[in-house]
């Protein structure tokens, strides 16, 4: 270190004294003010708590007058309500008040209207009082007039009931004297009329109004003698209508005579034909039977089976014994009808192995086809059917074919059974092939011959033939023209009868002379030619009777609609 002065060292001394002594002044001077400071805060502080408690008392109190002061908003609240109301009710009972005074006020013045007219009306009651005294006096006097007025009407009265006796004693004199004299209300001649309540024949004959008038004449004899004249005539004409009727009714029961006997000789070829069919049948089945060993086709087309036809065939199967092995069965052309399905499901049951069935132009109706189907379908095994593209039902068990029904074209309708064999017999005997009248010794002595002429057709011929040729006849008899009926209208033209009875009498002498031991006995063409040939004049027919008209001369609109041309109606 460099070494100073001493005259430098005690200035600085010096120096660093002053600024010591200054630094402990300010010392000293803060001490005070520090020590000041704290007595001020401590003042302060005790001021602070003395404040913060009297704050906290001021809270507190202003917590309690707060909670007054909400007490006494809510309750002047409530009475601001309570003034708002009690101003309105003053309002309400001002106004009812104002209502009341004008009330009062109209009131008053009724009062003053009602005592002005009470005023008036006592006056007017004073008047009324005199007036009603002259009324009693009035009164009395009335009272005295009506009792001498109801003495008198009870004289009137014993007078009067004396009159209505007399008149009702003259009266019955009256009536008495008309009855005896037979006059009318107005004194004039009545006229003697007829009553009748179980016959209109005097309301239709007009015999009232003509007595009426004929005894308003002076002589009323010649009308009478008129009016007999014409009642006489038509007696006479009734009578004649009446034997003409019994004419009519003695024909009729002739006719109805001929016409039962007629159909006594048709039930006759009917039951013929019966026993014909069923022969053919059972030849038919005989002749397929022995061509094959195994029959598996029955071919049954166009012979108009039914169903004791089926019966027969069912039998006849059992008989040869072929059920098992009929596979097929041709049943077209047979008419059959809904009637007939019965007997068709039992066919399908009685014939297990059946594979095809035709039933192709029949009169099968749909719903007969839905049941046909669905008895098939509910058979044993069968799991299901099919309709096919040519009109067929295939009845499947899995994919097995089973049984094949031919439906093909059903008619819609059945003709009636005279129908039935005219188209087949048509069509069996189109060609001239000869006939007999009767069948020979030796082919109708025996069941060989007659099963060899059904089989043939040659029986067949013979009856289908003899029915044509009658049926011809019948049609011949209709077709005559310009012919009157037969009955009540007229006396109709009896020839047709007689050829109707002398054929019916041939055919009925043929089949009892024949069918005595021999079998059936058919009607030919030749017999019935015979009865065709013309009469010659001693048997020829008396000509028709032309039915009589009645007279111009009619006597009322009834009789005048029986007139032909027309009548007038009235008398002439």
């Amino acid at each position: 270190m460099h070494s100073r002065s001493p005259r430098f060292v005690s200035s600085s001394f010096l120096s660093f004294q002053v600024e010591y002594k200054k630094v402990e002044a300010e010392d000293t001077s803060q001490e005070k003010r520090v020590k000041n400071l704290e007595k001020t805060c401590q003042n302060l502080t005790a001021k602070i708590n003395m404040e913060i408690a009297s704050r906290e008392a001021v809270e507190a109190e202003m917590k309690t007058v707060n909670s007054e002061v909400e007490a006494i908003k809510r309750k002047n609240k409530k009475l601001e309500e309570g003034i708002m109301k009690a101003q309105k009710d003053v309002e309400g009972k001002q106004e009812e008040m104002r209502g009341l005074v004008a009330e009062i006020t109209a009131v008053q013045g009724k009062n003053a209207t009602l005592m002005s007219r009470m005023e008036g009306e006592e006056e007017e009651i004073e008047v009324y009082r005199g007036e009603l005294d002259a009324v009693e006096e009035s009164c009395k006097e009335v009272t005295a007039t009506c009792s001498k007025l109801r003495s008198r009407i009870a004289m009137g009265n014993a007078a009067n009931s004396e009159h209505r006796a007399r008149v009702a004693q003259l009266k019955n004199e009256l009536a008495f004297i008309r009855r005896e004299e037979g006059l009318d209300e107005s004194g004039r001649q009545r006229p003697i009329l007829i009553h009748s309540s179980d016959s209109t024949l005097v309301d239709r004959l007009q015999m009232n109004p003509f007595l009426y008038e004929a005894q308003q004449q002076r002589n009323p004899v010649p009308m009478l003698i008129e009016k007999m004249a014409q009642l006489l005539e038509l007696l006479h004409y009734e009578q004649k209508t009446a034997d003409g009727c019994l004419g009519d009714l003695a024909k009729s029961n002739s006719l109805v005579a001929n016409m039962r006997q007629l159909n006594l000789d048709l039930s006759g070829k009917k039951n013929v034909m019966a026993s014909y069919k069923s022969q053919l049948v059972g030849r038919v089945l005989q002749n397929q039977v022995e061509a094959t060993t195994t029959a598996s086709e029955l071919v049954l087309t166009g012979l108009l089976l039914q169903d004791h036809d089926f019966q027969d065939v069912l039998g006849l199967v059992r008989a040869y014994g072929v059920i098992e092995s009929v596979n097929g069965l041709h049943l077209n052309k047979n008419l059959l009808d809904d009637s007939s399905m019965t007997t068709l499901l039992t066919l399908l049951q009685e014939l297990p192995y059946l594979k095809y069935l035709d039933l192709g132009e029949n009169h099968l109706s749909r719903g007969a086809l839905n049941m046909l189907e669905s008895q098939l379908r509910s058979m044993d095994g069968v799991t299901q059917t099919a309709h096919t593209a040519d009109g067929c039902i295939e009845v499947r068990s899995g994919k097995q074919i089973r049984l094949k029904v031919r439906i093909g074209d059903q008619k819609a309708c059945r003709p009636e059974p005279s129908a039935r064999l005219v188209p087949t017999a048509s069509d069996r005997g189109k060609g001239d092939t000869p006939t007999k009248g009767t069948y020979r010794e030796g082919e109708a002595g025996t069941p060989d011959a007659e099963s060899s002429r059904l089989g043939s057709g040659e029986g067949e011929e013979e009856v289908i033939g003899g029915i044509l040729e009658e049926l011809k006849v019948d049609e011949d008899d209709r077709a005559v023209g310009n012919k009157v009926p037969i009955g009540i209208g007229g006396p109709g033209d009896l020839s047709i009868l007689d050829r109707r009875r002398s054929l019916s009498s041939t055919s009925s002498a043929n089949r009892r002379r024949g069918g005595r031991g021999r079998g059936r006995v058919s009607v030919g063409r030749s017999s019935l030619q015979k009865g065709r040939r013309k009469p010659s004049r001693e048997q020829l027919p008396p000509p028709p009777m032309v039915e009589r008209l009645p007279d111009r001369r009619v006597l009322d609109k009834w009789q005048a609609g029986t007139y032909a041309k027309g009548g007038t109606g009235s008398f002439e």
